[in-house]
This record gives C-alpha cells, sequence and structure tokens, in this order.
C-alpha cells in the first residue's frame, strides 16, 4: 500500500522509526538514531554524522538526494504508468521530476535523519507498505523485508512459506493457461 494511504491509517512515522531502528541495530550491530520530519524538507536538518533522506509518499519511495537513479527502477515501473490515457504524460513527468537529483527535494513530502549514515546509502531505496518495509539495496544486490514494529508475523511468515512452495503450480499448463491436453474451450 502506498504511503499516501498509510499515513491517515496509521502512526507510521513512529512504526517506521521503531522498525528502522531495529532492523538497523541487528543489521550493523550499532545503534541508530531515525527521525521522521513531516515537513517538507526544502532544506535538510543538520544529521551531524547521519544522512538525510526524502520521503515521496505518491512514489511510496525513502531515499537519499544522491541517490544513484538506478535504484529507481521499480518506482518508475510502477508509478510511471496510467491506465488513463490523458494521466500518462504529466504522470510520467512527475516521476521523473521527483526522482531527479535536482527536483527531488521540492517534490518530497517529508524526511527522516538517520545518524549514522549507512554505507553506501545512495545505493539503496526504503520502500514502505502494509506490513513490512522493504529496503532495496542495489550495492549487495539484496531486498531486505522488514516485518513493521507491532504488527503480527503471521503476514511475513506466510509471505515466506509461499516464496518457498516450487513452482509446481504452473507445472502442467499449456500457453493460455489450460491444462496439457484440454482443448479448445
Amino acid at each position: 500500500m502506498r504511503l499516501s494511504l498509510l499515513l491517515p491509517r496509521e502512526p507510521f512515522p513512529v512504526i517506521f522509526e521503531q522498525t528502522l531502528g531495529r532492523f538497523l541495530w541487528s543489521w550493523t550491530g550499532q545503534p541508530y538514531e531515525i527521525h521522521w520530519h513531516p515537513n517538507r524538507p526544502l532544506s535538510a536538518p543538520n544529521c551531524r554524522s547521519g544522512e538525510f533522506w526524502f520521503v515521496n509518499i505518491y512514489l511510496n519511495a525513502i531515499f537519499i538526494p544522491r541517490a544513484d537513479p538506478p535504484i529507481f527502477g521499480p518506482v518508475k515501473q510502477e508509478f510511471s504508468h496510467s491506465l488513463i490515457w490523458w494521466r500518462r504524460w504529466p504522470q510520467r513527468l512527475y516521476v521523473d521530476m521527483a526522482t531527479s537529483p535536482l527536483m527531488a527535494k521540492w517534490l518530497a513530502h517529508a524526511g527522516v535523519s538517520l545518524t549514522p549514515a549507512l554505507p553506501q546509502a545512495e545505493r539503496m531505496l526504503i520502500v514502505p507498505g502494509n506490513h513490512k518495509i522493504r529496503l532495496l539495496d542495489y550495492g549487495e544486490k539484496t531486498v531486505y523485508a522488514i516485518r513493521k514494529s507491532g504488527f503480527p508475523a503471521q503476514f511475513l511468515e506466510r509471505e515466506i512459506e509461499v516464496r518457498r512452495q516450487p513452482e509446481s503450480g504452473n507445472r502442467g499448463l499449456a500457453p493460455g493457461g489450460r491444462r496439457r491436453g484440454d482443448g479448445p474451450t
């Protein structure tokens, strides 16, 4: 679910701070200070030895200002297209502007300060969701699915279970979704 829809439904900033703090402690072995800044970050607050991340609630993306352009592939794939023909051009333009180094701060809706700075943060993208927060680490070619603090583990456990199942559900299907041997209907 997109962040613009999550914010009215739950105390996402507090959940985000707790969730990311817990994950980073276990991932790096050191404590992190994380603060959600609800206002548009036209000037990033001083983060001492840390860094400031932009939050775009419509693109469902949290990233640093100097982010590598390739990390935005999933965001661009998800949000650059519209089924309504007259929205396609403006929507693609918004996505391109919101992920560009020059315009991202003007189109960001909030910010996150993170201390200390994450190594290779320019290769990372944080994607909030309903029951988890994903950290896409393009430097390591890894995605971390982090269960949100205060949320039951069953949703993440169910997802892991489904991903571990062999792809036997597709065996025996002919093109078009018919079982082999079935004639056209």
